[in-house]
């Protein structure tokens, strides 16, 4: 049902930055800025309707902690980008210790796992 959701979300935005960029021909300041917005959203929606099994296979996998740390460390840097000195290489630690964790399970814990990624 998200997909789904997604899929028309993006449509319907798509749809409206088209209508509207080719029906106001002397669109000025924020009217521009509202039909960008639209254009822009609706792509980015698009993709993420596109990427959605994936996606969906990604955070079945990775921790909510992790991601939550993932998330902030991108906005931080979105934010202020010569923070990637600093967050670079904490990110790339927190990705080490994510990774030894995942070979130090015991096999069985692991097998179960990965039944339950195939459901």
């Amino acid at each position: 049902m998200h997909r789904h959701l997604l899929g028309v979300a993006s449509l319907l935005l798509l749809v409206a930055g088209a209508t509207l960029f080719f029906t106001q021909n002397n669109a000025v300041g924020t009217f521009e800025m509202f039909i960008g917005a639209c254009i822009r959203v609706g792509f980015v929606l698009a993709a993420v309707w596109l990427a959605w099994p994936q996606l969906a296979r990604l955070f079945a996998r990775i921790s909510p902690v992790a991601l939550g740390f993932v998330l902030l460390a991108v906005a931080l840097l979105a934010w202020r980008p010569r923070l990637i000195v600093v967050i670079g290489p904490i990110l790339a630690l927190a990705g080490l210790l994510h990774l030894l964790g995942f070979f130090t399970k015991p096999a069985a814990e692991r097998s179960r796992a990965k039944r339950e990624r195939r459901r």
